[in-house]
């Protein structure tokens, strides 16, 4: 799909999507009713998997033919450490700190929006 319809349109409507559905899936999650929580996580999986679909090709796309793979590798793998090492204790302070049940999905906007600006700056 990345290559017919191009991977950062594939990535900018997976960075809206997240932008707009993370509460309210969080919200629908945060059900008792089985059927809603899977619904969720599925929707929350098929926008997931659409930008992790697209951003390794992306990625390599926008470095020198020289670089590529180490840029690439240490970029990916060292962000990926930090924000996804970080990201459970983030969001468990969150909601001890709010005491909103929601609040993580509030983290997840903001990295949204972050690749969203990041996605936006990209000129090619």
């Amino acid at each position: 799909m990345s290559d017919k319809v191009g991977g950062k349109t594939i990535l900018l409507c997976s960075t809206v999507l997240t932008m707009l559905l993370a509460w309210p899936l969080f919200w629908i999650m945060h059900s008792h009713n089985v059927f809603w929580i899977y619904l969720g996580q599925g929707l929350f999986a098929i926008i997931v998997g659409a930008f992790l679909g697209a951003q390794p090709s992306y990625m390599v796309q926008m470095l020198p033919h020289g670089v590529r793979c180490s840029a690439t590798g240490l970029a990916y793998n060292i962000t990926l450490g930090v924000a996804g090492g970080l990201s459970p204790m983030v969001a468990t302070w969150l909601v001890h700190r709010t005491q909103d049940d929601l609040s993580p999905s509030y983290m997840i906007i903001v990295a949204a929006a972050i690749s969203l600006w990041a996605l936006l700056s990209d000129r090619r």
